[in-house]
């Protein structure tokens, strides 16, 4: 289970291995179903594809917009 982020800069498993460009981290995540589409934490956070993007990882880019990531999700307000 992926859990949600804390509130301030917190980062869910999915996040913090697309932000540090770890595909297979990543794809073993996503094999186990982690919910990809984990809001990020309200405040200083991103969501698993704006981490990756943010790192220049377009490897996880690629497999996270394969796997459906939403490109205008982002902190709800």
């Amino acid at each position: 289970m992926n859990s949600a982020p804390a509130e301030w800069s917190g980062r869910t498993a999915l996040q913090a291995a697309s932000g540090g460009g770890h595909l297979a981290v990543v794809d073993r995540l996503l094999e186990n179903r982690v919910g990809f589409k984990a809001p990020p934490a309200r405040f200083n956070g991103r969501t698993a594809l704006q981490a990756a993007s943010a790192g220049g990882h377009l490897a996880v880019v690629d497999r996270l917009l394969d796997r459906g990531a939403d490109v205008n999700a982002g902190p709800s307000v």
